[in-house]
């Protein structure tokens, strides 16, 4: 028991040297320099070195969003990487806020597993606001364009438009056979008026039927009687042709 808790107070010995020697920087994400007021946001990284290959990195994710100290407040960040240029080099890049403007170059402490780590600030210059902000409070906002009540409303919207698009396409199929069947129809009634002949007339009665005249009316029972005495005769007279054709325009004229 005695060697088990003599080698983990020599870890945790080394772990907190290991903590303490670290020295650090505060930039933009990039190489230029920034201005930022009270309360904006920007991209930036925290640097921190040296950092030996035999320390697990993972530890830097300690850092935890919110406030950082009394001036800056991660927002969102990035896990912990080695840097490509210098792989004693860890940088956690991430969205920050000014919380309060600090001078230029100046240095401020983080914590990392409850141990502060200084690191200069560069190429960030912090302006101050008239009146400077008393609190400061970052509320996330969620992602409404993804959000569930928003996929059920495009959702809902999506099937509102298929839903007209098949109701204009009924509508226009059923407007096209519309205009159809009235031409048909008016065609049928100039066929009609223009029957003089008796071939012509014999099919009247069909044509009748296809326009859906009213066949009990008193003048459609006279002209069907009339052409039922005629119909069979070798010959019409042309008093009866004359008849029949009057009949015919009766028809019509008392069915549309």
């Amino acid at each position: 028991m005695r060697l088990r808790n003599i080698i983990f107070i020599f870890v945790f010995i080394l772990h907190a040297s290991v903590l303490y020697g670290f020295e650090g920087e505060f930039t933009p994400i990039d190489s230029k320099i920034i201005e930022v007021e009270e309360g904006a946001t920007f991209d930036g990284v925290i640097r921190i070195w040296p950092v030996s290959a035999s320390v697990d990195i993972s530890s830097f994710d300690k850092i935890k969003n919110g406030k950082l100290n009394d001036y800056f407040y991660l927002i969102e960040k990035s896990n912990a990487k080695r840097s490509s240029f210098n792989s004693e080099v860890v940088e956690i890049s991430g969205l920050f806020a000014v919380i309060k403007a600090v001078k230029d170059n100046s240095k401020i402490k983080i914590k990392i597993d409850e141990k502060e780590i200084v690191l200069d600030i560069r190429r960030i210059t912090s302006i101050a606001t008239a009146p400077a902000p008393q609190n400061f409070e970052f509320i996330e906002q969620p992602n409404k364009i993804f959000s569930k009540q928003y996929v059920a409303y495009y959702f809902a919207f999506a099937i509102f438009i298929l839903v007209l698009c098949i109701v204009i396409v009924k509508i226009l199929i059923r407007s096209k056979k519309l205009k159809r069947l009235k031409l048909d129809r008016k065609a049928l009634i100039e066929k009609i008026l223009k029957a003089s002949e008796r071939n012509e007339i014999e099919l009247v009665a069909n044509d009748f039927k296809k326009l859906g005249l009213d066949e009990n009316s008193d003048t459609y029972i006279s002209f069907v009687k009339f052409l039922e005495t005629i119909q069979y005769k070798e010959k019409w007279e042309k008093s009866e042709l004359s008849k029949i054709v009057e009949l015919k325009n009766e028809v019509i004229n008392a069915g549309l």
